[in-house]
């Protein structure tokens, strides 16, 4: 229970403006200004910053970008329906279109394990 209230408190933090820059903690926690990046539209932050707490993990693995020129929140694409439905699983139906476009099983298993935003109607 305490975990999860940390958590939901951190989470709040992450999602805020007030922040800047955080000095050595941005090495190893997933600050606001790293969780701005998730959030970002532009090309540089697409696909960047997964962690929830630990950005460590993401500097690990190549998923990592500093904020640096100033955020554009939201999609790519927009949406264009309310159905929670559909936007719950647009990007997996963007998947299997793709990988039926496909011509062998090599393209279609490439298809499956590239990066989410490969699978984006206009390609970024």
């Amino acid at each position: 229970a305490v975990a999860g209230v940390i958590s939901t408190l951190w989470g709040i933090v992450g999602h805020t403006q007030i922040f800047g820059k955080l000095g050595f903690v941005e090495w190893v926690f997933n600050t606001p200004s790293h969780h701005r990046v998730h959030h970002g539209s532009n090309k540089q932050y697409i696909d960047k910053n997964y962690g929830n707490l630990l950005i460590i993990w993401d500097r690990m693995f190549g998923t990592f970008e500093p904020e640096g020129e100033p955020v554009k929140f939201g999609l790519v694409n927009n949406v264009n329906t309310y159905n929670p439905t559909k936007i719950t699983f647009m990007a997996w139906a963007s998947m299997i279109e793709d990988i039926k476009n496909k011509n062998n099983f090599g393209e279609k298993l490439n298809a499956f394990i590239e990066p989410p935003s490969t699978h984006i109607k206009n390609k970024v």
